[in-house]
């Protein structure tokens, strides 16, 4: 699995190490990024989860609205609500938006002591965003549970690269040298390789053409991918019983 740093040396190996500052790392950087990004919303509206992260809630009595503080911050996929019972230790928690909660309290004494009556919890939880630029991700938890408890939350990542570390391994291993050849291409106007300007888009034209041999093979080799995610594959039985 190859680390953002690799994969920047990959796009600079790949444009056939054109001049240190044309491009220039942060360029690189900033196009894998945007690569990566790309790939991962495709697989976000797929609805098959690529990569998931987990968020930890220590809920309070008589706070409904939390502020969830990540950085990666994409789409749920499914809440628990962690229990000490040896018997039951987790219950599953609705969420959906806001307009469909119930408000009020949940008293303690619907908690039973050594199992729960249901497979989910009486209280819902609604996810939402506030502000414009830098947006606070919140939780709302309706209605309110009178003991203190915790949560997970397990959600699809829906941003990379805001903090991540260059040797941090990138969550598209499959798709990596698709990323690569996308960014080598978006790059190619940044790219020089001569003084002479000349030979510079000659030298681009070259490239673009040997990118476009192999992006059109490894395009639709995604697509397909992205089309057949959720789809399951069948067996023929009569090819087993001869």
């Amino acid at each position: 699995m190859p680390t953002r740093q690799e994969q920047i040396f990959r796009m600079r190996s790949g444009l056939d190490n054109p001049y240190p500052s044309n491009p220039s790392f942060h360029q690189l950087l900033q196009q894998e990024i945007s690569e990566e990004m790309d790939i991962l919303n495709a697989t976000i509206q797929s609805a098959q989860p690529w990569a998931t992260n987990t968020y930890t809630l220590n809920y309070n009595p008589n706070q409904d609205t939390y502020i969830i503080s990540v950085s990666d911050w994409g789409k749920v996929l499914y809440v628990v609500r962690l229990f000490s019972n040896p018997y039951i230790q987790a219950c599953n928690v609705e969420f959906d938006d806001l307009n469909n909660q119930h408000y009020g309290v949940t008293w303690q004494n619907w908690y039973g002591t050594f199992a729960y009556p249901w497979n989910t919890v009486p209280e819902r939880m609604s996810f939402s965003r506030e502000g414009v630029l830098d947006a606070d991700i919140k939780v709302t938890i309706q209605p309110m549970p009178q003991e203190s408890c915790i949560y997970e939350i397990c959600y699809i990542p829906g941003f990379l690269g805001n903090d991540d570390p260059l040797e941090s391994s990138i969550q598209l291993p499959a798709q990596a040298t698709l990323a690569q050849l996308r960014g080598q291409m978006a790059l190619l106007p940044m790219s020089r390789w001569f003084e002479n300007e000349e030979q510079n888009m000659a030298k681009r034209k070259e490239l673009a053409q040997s990118y476009a041999y192999q992006l059109s093979r490894k395009e639709p080799i995604f697509e397909n991918y992205i089309r057949n995610i959720n789809i399951p594959k069948t067996t023929t039985l009569e090819d087993w019983n001869c």
